[in-house]
């Protein structure tokens, strides 16, 4: 799973854990964060794309350009991957 900053993207790393799914995260920063198996700067994301089961994109404030797939990027995730989207902002471009 690929995730981004915030409270339900927390949740759900947590919960992939608990289902046993290695849970990698990204972040602006690389740092230490509970239930990540790995943190990734958002400048490595798109090398995660094509790795990941699951995508899960989360809660980032509608004008936030943090983590947001642009045209192009939808088709770096792998077929038959799942994506997640939870959040209310406008996440693809």
């Amino acid at each position: 799973e690929c995730s981004a900053e915030g409270k339900k993207s927390l949740a759900n790393a947590a919960f992939a854990k608990r289902l046993g799914l290695r849970v990698l995260g990204v972040r602006r920063h690389e740092s230490f964060t509970p239930h990540l198996d790995r943190t990734y700067s958002l400048k490595d994301y798109h090398s995660l794309l094509p790795h990941a089961d699951v995508v899960s994109l989360s809660t980032l404030a509608e004008d936030s350009p943090l983590f947001r797939l642009k045209k192009g990027e939808l088709e770096l995730i792998k077929k038959g991957a799942i994506l997640i989207l939870s959040t209310e902002a406008k996440r693809i471009d």
